[in-house]
């Protein structure tokens, strides 16, 4: 008697997708988030860390920033620096 195996046995989860674990402990924390943020949900409770935990939310923002920016017109980032100068008339 032979045992047959399903085309895609041994082969584990698609490259990239998630384990089911993961994906709900992500949106449990996310939850947890949205709920301790109050009425503002999620933005409000990122703000609360942010101001009272400054290290570890820039560690977070760190890791959600894509890793290079790119400008509008496709190339590297640019910036423009704009100086006011305030002159005294009488000199």
């Amino acid at each position: 008697m032979s045992i047959e195996k399903h085309p895609a046995a041994g082969r584990g989860r698609p490259k990239g997708s998630l384990n089911s674990t993961t994906t709900l402990l992500k949106d449990a924390i996310i939850q947890a988030a949205t709920k301790a943020g109050g009425d503002g949900g999620l933005v409000a409770y990122l703000k609360t860390q942010a101001e009272e935990c400054p290290g570890p939310f820039l560690v977070l923002l760190g890791r959600v920033l894509p890793k290079q920016l790119v400008g509008e017109d496709g190339g590297p980032l640019r910036h423009s620096i704009i100086e006011r100068v305030i002159v005294d008339p009488a000199k």
